[in-house]
């Protein structure tokens, strides 16, 4: 996946462009001042900031692009749920095959330590799944089959050709999200060139008016964000505890997508992740639990989503 690029800017995006446009409009009113103090401040240079904060509000957001991967995400998971139906299958033939003991061994080599996440969506975790699988089918075909008392003949092609039309749509999956993680840097990356040059701007207005007190706040980006609703820290704040003992439960992982975001929780039950403004799905994996999905969690800048979750043993 993409790296994703993160913004510069303490505020919302909303009160990035609402700040930055008051900023400019101070600015034209102020014009001359600014020229006596740079010469490159003139009233084109604010007519092309206000031009690019306008361009960077029409590039789509993160919920516009979504939409092609999200129609992929539909499109794969009925092929994950015939490959996950498979690996079921697969997994009776390696206890019927590999009775006892080596039954385990046996199951680790055919890859299903990843069967719980990915039976939640994990798609990488399946696309390794399902490709160990196809290989330990082939490596232990005689085995598995048991003269014809086990595995029929057929279920390799059936478990191949299901495999294929999986990592087929999983590839197309991933390129759609990667283009949509690069659409998301494309955003972010202008916004922080509208802050940088509102900012840039805004410094030199507080040393042509530093004794202008009035004058001087207009151009503080902090004191007009406050007037806009304020910021603080981001991200989100994930607590989990038992829910028929009450007690915290410490031993999970926490994937957040997008992102690509990954976290444990501490003896607490306690996860703190800072994150830039977006739309975020949290999957969580604990050990015993069944797996928790919670999509479309709306992180704000300044604020701290707190999510707090009771799990219910298996």
């Amino acid at each position: 996946m993409a790296v994703k690029l993160r913004a510069f800017y303490g505020c919302t995006q909303q009160q990035l462009y609402t700040a930055s446009g008051m900023a400019w409009a101070s600015y034209g009113l102020d014009v001359l001042d600014f020229t006596d103090f740079k010469g490159k401040y003139t009233a084109g240079y604010g007519t092309a900031a206000i031009a690019a904060l306008l361009a960077a509000k029409l590039i789509p957001t993160h919920e516009a692009r979504n939409s092609v991967p999200e129609s992929f995400r539909v499109q794969l998971l009925p092929l994950a749920n015939i490959s996950l139906g498979f690996c079921r299958r697969l997994k009776s033939y390696i206890e019927e095959a590999y009775p006892g003991d080596l039954a385990k061994p046996m199951l680790n080599a055919a890859g299903f330590a990843n069967y719980l996440k990915a039976s939640n969506e994990g798609w990488e975790e399946l696309n390794v799944m399902v490709t160990s699988c196809n290989s330990f089918i082939t490596n232990n075909t005689t085995a598995l089959e048991a003269g014809g008392t086990n595995m029929p003949s057929t279920f390799p092609a059936t478990f191949s050709a299901g495999v294929t039309a999986y990592e087929t749509k999983y590839s197309q999956f991933i390129t759609s999200a990667q283009a949509t993680s690069g659409g998301t840097n494309t955003k972010v990356s202008a916004n922080n060139a509208i802050y940088e040059t509102t900012i840039g701007m805004m410094e030199d207005g507080r040393l042509i008016y530093e004794d202008n007190t009035v004058k001087r706040d207009l151009y503080t980006f902090s004191n007009i964000v406050a007037k806009l609703g304020g910021a603080g820290e981001t991200g989100i704040r994930i607590k989990i505890s038992d829910g028929h003992t009450g007690l915290s439960v410490s031993e999970y992982e926490a994937s957040i997508q997008p992102g690509d975001e990954m976290g444990v929780g501490d003896i607490n039950g306690v996860l703190e992740v800072k994150m830039a403004e977006d739309t975020y799905t949290i999957v969580i994996i604990a050990e015993g639990y069944p797996p928790y999905t919670k999509s479309g969690i709306e992180i704000t800048t300044g604020k701290m989503h707190r999510l707090d979750i009771v799990l219910f043993k298996l």
